[in-house]
């Protein structure tokens, strides 16, 4: 019988991190799990957040998770806004993750290295790694951009030291991951060398054993709304609000919850007043309540930046909004993956202005036929689709690795 796998698992985002991220490496770790030992090096949280993702009843004996305490001071350090650190703010743990790797690592134990963040700094680790053990393979994987990352603040000294940085990632790494083919070909077009051969396109995914069957809203609900998400890099919903506005004093019926990040909250105070008695504003939720709530929605909101540089990023909530099959609706102009896939999904995309979404809303609310998701595309993210043909493509790395 053929022997395991066995690979360890780099990342700063991973449950109970708040972040999208954290769900995204969760979800592959789960679906890796299936075919392949792992260990998951990441951070250790506040004992409070624990139980922020209760999926261990879905995770196996072959899954173990090894945090590491993060002193004091470097916390203060890694909760200051705007510190600016490049690649990112984790750059400080390097020294701590560094120190548990030599202890944990041992030569022949792994048979390849995985890093993955959306905090690219993560990679170093799998660079000092592949350094030390030059036979074991090393794949990175990447969800958004790292040199001109559009949507962060261009910091001179710290940014050449962090394009350094990345040559030397993207050099060693021996395969390099992107969520979509737009992504890789901006890495490309920015680099020296060329990375077609060792890229690889591996989409974020959704997991059906998270979506009850059947799921049936309760009688006389009111049509449901629903946003989740972090509202930034030129991403403006106030148009929705005003238009979600003007239908309730036209005397439509219908309700809205938004699931926003809490720096929006806290620097939008007066406008979550004035429309707090039409729209419900929350903060995120734990994953499990997440799904339960886009599997209740009738409709759900997926606002894209205006901006070309939207064509760089697939939003990964996508998939989970197409895996509850309800229908979605696209704000924004540029022609982004995001939005191919939701009209290839049969459902709608508006330009980001009040006048537009008013009517998009307006018709959307007045269709009475049922909706028809397309279900190959559907299939098409399925965690277990996904990672099957990823393993397929691991399981040859490793066996032909010289």
């Amino acid at each position: 019988m053929k022997k395991k796998h066995k690979g360890l698992i780099l990342t700063y985002c991973f449950p109970p991190f708040p972040s999208p991220e954290s769900f995204i490496t969760l979800k592959l770790v789960y679906g890796l799990s299936e075919k392949v030992d792992l260990d998951i090096l990441t951070l250790e949280y506040n004992e409070k957040n624990k139980v922020e993702i209760n999926l261990d009843r879905f995770f196996k004996s072959n899954i173990k998770i090894i945090r590491i305490r993060i002193p004091k001071l470097i916390k203060i350090f890694l909760g200051l806004p705007r510190l600016p650190i490049r690649p990112d703010r984790y750059l400080l743990l390097y020294p701590i993750f560094r120190l548990k790797l030599n202890n944990i690592v041992k030569q022949g134990k792994y048979d390849f290295f995985f890093t993955r963040s959306q905090f690219h700094s993560a990679h170093l680790l799998g660079l000092f790694l592949k350094k030390k053990y030059p036979k074991v393979p090393w794949i990175s994987s990447y969800s958004d951009p790292w040199e001109k990352n559009p949507v962060q603040k261009y910091i001179p000294i710290f940014e050449n030291f962090s394009n350094f940085l990345q040559d030397k990632v993207l050099r060693n790494s021996d395969y390099l991951i992107f969520p979509i083919k737009e992504l890789q070909l901006f890495f490309q077009k920015i680099l020296k060398f060329d990375i077609s051969k060792k890229s690889l396109i591996v989409p974020h995914t959704y997991l059906p054993k998270l979506y009850k069957k059947n799921t049936l809203k309760k009688k006389n609900e009111n049509f449901k709304i629903r946003y989740f998400g972090k509202i930034y890099a030129n991403r403006n919903i106030f148009p929705f609000l005003q238009a979600v506005k003007k239908l309730k004093q036209i005397g439509y019926e219908f309700d809205v919850e938004l699931y926003l990040d809490d720096d929006f909250r806290k620097n939008n105070i007066d406008t979550i007043c004035e429309y707090q008695k039409i729209i419900k504003f929350y903060r995120y939720v734990k994953p499990l309540r997440y799904i339960e709530l886009l599997q209740s929605s009738d409709l759900l909101i997926l606002l894209d930046v205006d901006e070309d540089f939207g064509k760089l990023f697939f939003q990964s909530k996508l998939v989970d909004y197409i895996g509850s099959k309800n229908k979605i609706l696209h704000i924004g102009k540029s022609n982004t993956f995001n939005k191919k896939l939701i009209l290839e999904n049969n459902c709608f995309s508006t330009l980001n202005n009040f006048k537009h979404i008013q009517f998009s809303l307006r018709k959307i609310l007045d269709t009475k036929e049922k909706f028809k998701v397309n279900k190959n595309l559907v299939d098409k993210f399925r965690l277990d689709k996904v990672s099957s043909q990823f393993f397929k493509v691991l399981d040859n790395i490793i066996t032909n690795y010289d």
